[in-house]
């Protein structure tokens, strides 16, 4: 009797054993399982960390490339930015503009068509209509043109191209624009002006 005691003894022992090394193997598993996570976790920061910090240096080359003039990067730039900020989309939109590029032309008055309450953005929309209107001909959108020009609706004030635009159809015969030359040049808000222009348009009229 005294055999089958040891044997059962020396059994449960080693059962008491396989089920401690069992748990350490599991305990050692999971905190292999656990670091290998955190390892991931960490891998994983740090990669969308250095895409972040890659897209913003790039986000910042194309800023300087599109401040220096390059249209097609301004128009990117402009699309990129037209969802989440339409401010800056008008921003770049307008500069490709006043470069004479048509396709921002379009692009500043479909995005002021979508905020048309907004007062600003409506000059603004009204104003590159006008201008797409004066490029394909129209003698009456240029005079409108200039008259913005004039009075800076829609776009930064410049008496002098909007005067130029104005006498060019003027010089073409439109009474309403030599009326205009007429009156532009004893106006007080002329920085130069010339009672004989005045007169020498009157007559041009009459």
């Amino acid at each position: 009797q005294q055999f089958p005691m040891n044997v059962m003894t020396i059994a449960i022992g080693a059962s008491v054993i396989c089920l401690i090394l069992v748990g350490v193997g599991m305990m050692t598993i999971s905190s292999k399982k656990r670091a290998e996570e955190r390892d991931k976790v960490a891998r994983e920061a740090a990669y969308k960390k250095a895409m972040e910090a890659s897209k913003a240096k790039d986000h910042q080359e194309r800023v300087y490339k599109a401040e220096t003039g390059h249209i097609p990067t301004q128009l990117f730039l402009a699309k990129e930015a037209e969802l989440g900020n339409p401010r800056e989309a008008l921003h770049w939109y307008e500069r490709a503009a006043n470069a004479d590029n048509e396709i921002a032309m379009y692009s500043v008055v479909r995005l002021c068509n979508r905020f048309s309450d907004n007062h600003v953005m409506n000059l603004k929309g009204k104003y590159w209509g006008k201008v797409i209107e004066a490029r394909g001909g129209d003698k009456q959108a240029q005079f409108e043109v200039g008259l913005c020009l004039l009075k800076g609706h829609g776009i930064d004030q410049d008496l002098q191209k909007g005067i130029d635009l104005i006498q060019e159809v003027a010089e073409e015969g439109n009474i309403d624009d030599q009326l205009y030359m007429s009156d532009w040049y004893v106006a007080e808000y002329n920085p130069t002006p010339n009672s004989a222009l005045a007169a020498e348009w009157s007559y041009k009229d009459a």
